[in-house]
């Protein structure tokens, strides 16, 4: 599903946010009055600030882990009862320019592009998976000099 918003925010697409576990890539997207509606009636979670700005969260985790299954289908335990897991790296989303080619930058906030995102269910609701996003409008990302980086 391709998004294309009035603009993005708090963009980590290349490199992960590391801030909180477990350590996400993510792109916050600013929609039209349209566009929150549309998600807002799939069932969606749209955050809407006291200026009726609607602000919608894509993300995909750096990791993630999955069960392991014997023949039956029953979860494989440890020595110790505990389900086995493995840990599977995720793929980077990709960031590419308007002419669709990799870019290697950080986007700033009030970039313009469009976000390409996966649907999926959890017990959460509704949510989107972050794909990858493609900027028609880049705003790098410039830390003031003075402002503490950590």
């Amino acid at each position: 599903m391709l998004i294309t918003p009035l603009y993005l925010e708090w963009c980590s697409i290349t490199t992960p946010n590391t801030r909180f576990e477990p350590h996400k890539y993510t792109v916050t997207m600013v929609l039209s009055d349209e566009d929150a509606q549309r998600f807002l009636a799939e069932g969606r979670k749209v955050n809407t600030n006291e200026d009726g700005e609607h602000r919608l969260t894509a993300k995909r985790s750096v990791s993630r882990f999955i069960k392991s299954y014997d023949e039956e289908g029953n979860p494989k335990l440890d020595l110790e009862g505990n389900e086995i897991t493995t840990e599977k790296v995720n793929d980077v989303p990709f960031l590419l320019d308007a002419d669709k080619q990799p870019m290697d930058v950080v986007v700033g906030n009030g970039s313009k592009g469009g976000v390409q995102v996966k649907s999926y269910p959890n017990k959460y609701g509704l949510q989107l998976e972050l794909q990858g996003v493609m900027i028609t409008d880049l705003v790098e990302y410039n830390p003031d000099e003075n402002e503490i980086q950590f």
